[in-house]
């Protein structure tokens, strides 16, 4: 379900405020917890690092991620890898 339009996007109280000040293109690294946040155009350009509950993994924002969340891009789950189980040997 989409978020109503009356309501905005979402961002957390610091990327608000850096986006307020104008201090995004000042701060080297972004590092964010809640991968809920809305991208907005702000952050084009730059590399924010998103947390997938064990590390952080970077994220390079481009034009075409505007209004996407940014848990889109990182993921949360490994993938499973199974081992192949060897040839039994015939005896004769």
């Amino acid at each position: 379900m989409s978020r109503s339009l009356y309501k905005g996007v979402y961002l957390n109280n610091f990327l608000k405020q850096l986006i307020v000040n104008n201090r995004v293109d000042s701060i080297r690294e972004i590092t964010t917890r809640d991968r809920s946040n809305t991208i907005t155009p702000q952050f084009v350009g730059k590399r924010i690092f998103v947390y997938n509950g064990k590390d952080y993994h970077s994220v390079m924002v481009t034009s075409d991620m505007i209004g996407h969340k940014f848990g889109e891009f990182v993921g949360t789950r490994k993938r499973a890898i199974y081992k192949k189980k060897a040839a039994k040997k015939k005896n004769k």
